[in-house]
């Protein structure tokens, strides 16, 4: 293993986790509250919102409340060489 790769994995490996469950998490709970919406595939915007609230509600309870993420949503169309910046400044 490079240099390079062993320093990203060892600054990775401790948010890794709370990362991951906390997106498990913001999936769950979108999944629940849509369950009860109909024509729910009409509301995708909808969907996107509640995992992200989902997800801030988990951290925010399980301690890692002040990681905060930009989740970032490929536009082929607008950006067809990769992922746009999620803000007004560069990502």
């Amino acid at each position: 293993m490079s240099q390079r790769r062993e320093a990203v994995e060892a600054h990775r490996s401790p948010i890794a986790m709370p990362l991951y469950e906390g997106d498990t998490a913001g999936v769950a709970f979108s999944g629940q509250r849509m369950a009860g919406i109909p024509d729910s595939i009409d509301h995708g915007w909808l969907s996107s919102a509640l995992t992200r609230v989902g997800t801030r509600a988990y951290w925010k309870t399980n301690g890692t409340g002040r990681l905060t993420l930009r989740f970032l949503k490929e536009r082929r169309g607008s950006y067809p060489g990769g992922v746009p910046a999620a803000g007004p400044d560069t990502a």
